[in-house]
């Protein structure tokens, strides 16, 4: 869980504590999970709450929480030439390293087309 989904799911900014906290997941020795009103104020109120619940739970539901795949930039794409054969280097991004690797391939020998370069020519 992130940090800002551990904020959004904390029932505490709406004036409440947890009691048994695990038990939610794992009951153990009759031990009950409780909400219970806190001694602190609420700073959002219980329907912002809700709704915001509702929301994630649909996101969780839907697998699609919005956010677009990243597109990285390749400057150099088109503008340097194979040291081998002379034709034009394309941006790739290696997935299975460690941390994702930005590239510059030759592409005859990767079997990519000038053409997929579509964004911004």
């Amino acid at each position: 869980m992130t940090s800002v989904q551990y904020l959004l799911k904390n029932p505490a900014y709406v004036g409440k504590k947890e009691i048994n906290k695990r038990a939610r997941r794992q009951p153990r020795n009759g031990s009950r999970y409780h909400l219970v009103e806190a001694v602190w104020p609420a700073i959002v109120d219980e329907e912002k709450f809700r709704q915001i619940q509702s929301m994630m739970a649909a996101n969780g539901r839907t697998n699609h929480n919005g956010c677009r795949p990243v597109r990285h930039a390749h400057v150099l794409s088109g503008l340097l030439e194979c040291g081998r054969c002379g034709s034009a280097n394309a941006g790739a991004v290696r997935h299975w390293a460690p941390r994702h690797t930005l590239l510059l391939l030759c592409l005859p020998e990767t079997g990519l087309r000038a053409a997929s370069r579509r964004r911004g020519g």
